[in-house]
């Protein structure tokens, strides 16, 4: 679940093959263009995901170098040091750029120990099985890309990146070898309220009963999401609360006052308000932008 969101944003119009990004800034999928990146932190809004497909290059993540190779992944979340340093002439790569916004849509699902390999990690070798599913995932975001409608292509680049996470989880967490590291106190502290937040956001909303069952006070859980996430405990709340709300209005049938009382909210004028708070449209609005987009 950990998400940073960085403090800029990338502000480019032209892209290499003359493809699209997706929904203005929400997904940017291409290949790897040596000119615009190599020697520069690859540090988006939201996120990056930078598949290998031949050749070599030499990386840099949290300032220690290494070798990319072909069959390489690597998902980097913004608060990731990575640089492409150099590559070989025959270096072929496909990257993805994504929003702060999309990140949350597509990865709400997902736990914290997955966010806390990828954190560590970084870089991943795609396990041989996997190989036709991901280059399956690129293809459909660059169709996305060319040839979706404009109002479609951000619900269509959410749920293909949403499959390809809960993929990853799933592979990165059964694969041998890529056991979890224990992370650092903050960190174990921080991955144990992602948890908290996935299985309890629809019911309890306060900071302080996710401090209790933490055994913490709210303050220390405060700094601690403050320094590892840049975003405090109750925004952290939110996010999740809104991102489980949205899929309710966009994938089921209930009532807003059924979800209301699903998430939590003894009245849907309760709910109301918070969403619109937090995402800047209604409930009801949203669900008819959902319903439209899925048409085109």
């Amino acid at each position: 679940m950990e998400k940073t969101r960085p403090r800029e944003k990338q502000n480019r119009d032209e892209h290499p093959a003359g493809l699209r990004r997706i929904q203005g800034k929400a997904c940017h999928a291409r290949p790897f263009d040596r000119k615009e990146s190599l020697g520069r932190p690859l540090q988006h809004a939201g996120g990056t995901i930078l598949a290998c497909h031949q050749g070599k290059a030499v990386i840099s993540v949290h300032f220690k170098r290494r070798t990319f190779s072909r069959g390489d992944i690597a998902l980097i979340f913004a608060d990731t040091p990575f640089t492409v340093e150099k590559t070989s002439r025959d270096f072929q790569g496909f990257q993805v750029d994504f929003s702060p916004e999309l990140v949350d849509e597509a990865t709400f699902t997902c736990t914290g120990p997955f966010f806390d390999t990828v954190y560590e990690q970084v870089v991943f070798q795609i396990p041989s099985h996997c190989l036709t599913a991901w280059k399956a995932i690129e293809e459909q975001l660059l169709w996305i890309a060319v040839h979706a409608q404009e109002q479609s292509r951000r619900l269509l680049a959410r749920n293909t990146l949403q499959n390809f996470f809960i993929a990853m989880e799933m592979t990165l967490l059964k694969e041998p070898g890529q056991e979890r590291r224990p992370g650092t106190r903050p960190r174990q502290i921080f991955s144990q309220f992602c948890n908290l937040v996935v299985e309890y956001c629809h019911k309890e909303h306060e900071v302080g009963f996710y401090a209790e069952k933490l055994c913490i006070t709210p303050y220390y859980l405060y700094k601690t999401c403050l320094s590892i996430m840049k975003m405090s405990p109750k925004d952290i709340i939110n996010s999740q609360l809104s991102c489980e709300i949205k899929v309710l209005l966009s994938s089921t049938n209930l009532s807003v006052k059924e979800i209301a009382q699903k998430s939590g909210f003894e009245e849907p004028s309760y709910m109301t308000r918070f969403f619109k708070r937090v995402t800047g449209t209604t409930p009801t609005r949203f669900r008819e932008n959902a319903a439209r987009q899925g048409k085109e």
